[in-house]
């Protein structure tokens, strides 16, 4: 290396002397030469630093994501705030060596196993805790020792019965199974003893850490005098810095700071400061109230909505205003009706066919045969008063000028006909008598509804009131309509028509009431089926709705 360094100061030396022979123009090239020599030099450093930047940055993205997820072995190292794995782990151990070594144990061996039942475990925490898996692993724990067996057949709340052991006994009832390996009845060990216990929670802040301390307390009871035989309680107490108890623990905590953050944004939503709320939420959940920070999306949510109720509130009385303004400014009347017609004159047609009808025989010669009748109403006029509830919209042009109307039609009405006034027909005779069917009467009844179109013209005609005379057309049909046969039964039979109508008739009108006379013509239904038309004149009465009222 050294004899290369000197060769390269040769050769420079060398073309220094033909830099100066060849003049300054010659020095002058060779200085930009370096210059651009080392400008290059320094863009290529540039180049490999940002590369190895990058490089170390990609490493450290494939590191990062290749940590997030791992499996553990031993997990002890990530402590929770909460009752976790190993806490139950030591209060499992700390109990089962302390009965093991109580008195009443001592009598206990592998030959000479004690039946124990698992009775009741409370969980009087506000934490989910699976009383059921504690109490049988504290059983399990205890089976190492051999002085124990648990039985399945009987349980309290810590537990559940294996409903196996029940339902294999009934099997003696089916004959399906072979009777020589069913379970007979008498086969099953009681306990002798009984585990109970629970669990209780409490949370103290002590400055500006939190305390909490879990008891546990187990008993157990000797189920052949009662008596409590052992029992022992172990407490787990562990504390953190308020400000980092969300961050290892999920339950809601009891927190006197977090409380009172979360009365106040409660205090502040009530009074619609939503910004307010959240921001006290927020104070509350960083502090491990769980549910403030869903209380803060709640206000914040909140938030958003006042927004845009303000803004639809804004334009809601925009359009009012435009609306207002269109009737203070026309002369046009328009709005609703409300009335009802009252039939007063009414001739109608009224159309039954034949209908038949059986009833048992007076006759000597055939007493207490069915004879079978035909009755039917002949072209028959009949009066009815029907009575039709209207509801619809109106315009008027101008105070006076042409006039709409339409309306929505609800219209009853009944008739009953005498035995005197009903025809019948009877095969094989020349007689028949509507007394031998022992007959009482016919009615219709009839229930439509319907709609209508008007058209006419209105005007004042003094400072009483205004006239209004129109014509129109529309159509009923039956929703509930039937005739009734009433005799030694009572038949009925459905009553399904259209009616067309027409009518003509004027208002006089005086402030929103209103006074009616029409005609309405009704025509006839189908020949084949019942009905009663009832065209009628009408006195009506109502109350009119206009866009006058709100000027």
């Amino acid at each position: 290396m050294f004899k290369n360094i000197q060769k390269n100061n040769a050769t420079n030396k060398d073309s220094m002397k033909s830099n100066v022979l060849m003049g300054g123009g010659g020095v002058k090239r060779q200085v930009d030469f370096k210059i651009n020599s080392i400008k290059i030099k320094f863009l290529d450093f540039i180049v490999v630093f940002i590369k190895f930047i990058l490089f170390i940055f990609i490493t450290l993205a494939f590191v990062a994501c290749a940590n997030s997820l791992q499996y553990i072995k031993d997990s002890s190292s990530f402590s929770s705030f909460e009752l976790d794995y190993h806490d139950i782990e030591s209060v499992i151990d700390k109990n089962a060596n302390s009965f093991i070594k109580s008195n009443p144990m001592k009598k206990y061996n592998a030959d000479n196993k004690a039946i124990i039942a698992i009775s009741d475990i409370e969980n009087l925490s506000d934490e989910k805790i699976d009383t059921e898996f504690i109490s049988r692993k504290f059983i399990r724990k205890l089976s190492a020792y051999e002085q124990i067996v648990l039985t399945n057949a009987v349980v309290g709340s810590g537990a559940r019965t294996d409903k196996m052991i029940e339902d294999s006994r009934k099997l003696t009832k089916n004959e399906n199974f072979n009777q020589y390996t069913t379970k007979e009845k008498g086969g099953i060990l009681a306990p002798e003893y009984s585990l109970s216990g629970k669990i209780t929670k409490n949370i103290k802040n002590i400055g500006k850490r939190q305390r909490v301390d879990y008891q546990f307390l187990f008993i157990v009871s000797d189920l052949d005098s009662g008596r409590e035989v052992w029992s022992n309680d172990t407490i787990i107490s562990k504390a953190i810095k308020k400000e980092e108890i969300s961050k290892y623990s999920t339950t809601e905590t009891n927190s006197v700071e977090a409380n009172k953050y979360n009365e106040i944004g409660w205090s502040n939503y009530y009074n619609n400061e939503y910004g307010k709320a959240k921001k006290y939420f927020k104070k509350a959940c960083k502090l491990g109230l769980k549910e403030a920070c869903e209380n803060a999306r709640k206000a914040e949510d909140s938030k958003k909505e006042a927004k845009i109720t303000k803004s639809f509130s804004n334009n809601t009385k925009k359009e009012a205003k435009i609306i207002k303004s269109f009737l203070n400014n026309t002369n046009s009347i328009f709005g609703g009706i409300l009335a009802v017609d009252l039939g007063v004159i009414s001739s109608g047609r009224v159309n039954m066919p034949r209908t038949p009808y059986t009833y048992k025989s007076t006759d000597y010669s055939s007493s207490g045969k069915d004879v079978t009748m035909n009755i039917y109403l002949d072209e028959t006029d009949t009066w009815s008063f029907p009575t039709t509830l209207r509801v619809g919209g109106f315009y008027e042009q101008d105070e006076g000028g042409l006039y709409l109307e339409t309306n929505f039609l609800y219209r009853i009405y009944k008739n009953n006909f005498n035995t005197y006034e009903l025809e019948c027909s009877q095969e094989g005779q020349t007689y028949c008598f509507i007394s031998d069917g022992n007959i009482q009467n016919v009615s219709f009844k009839h229930s439509q509804i319907g709609g209508n179109l008007r058209i006419g013209y209105g005007g004042d005609i003094s400072e009483l009131g205004s006239l209004i005379v129109y014509a129109g057309g529309g159509v009923f049909m039956d929703i509930d309509s039937n005739m009734t046969i009433r005799g030694n039964y009572n038949l009925i039979k459905n009553i399904d028509n259209l009616y067309p109508f027409w009518e003509i008739g004027g208002y006089m009108r005086y402030g929103i009431f209103f006074v009616e006379m029409n005609y309405r013509y009704v025509f006839e239904g189908n020949i084949d089926k019942y009905w009663i038309n009832a065209p009628s004149f009408n006195l009506s009465i109502g109350v009119f709705l206009s866009n006058k009222m709100f000027r």
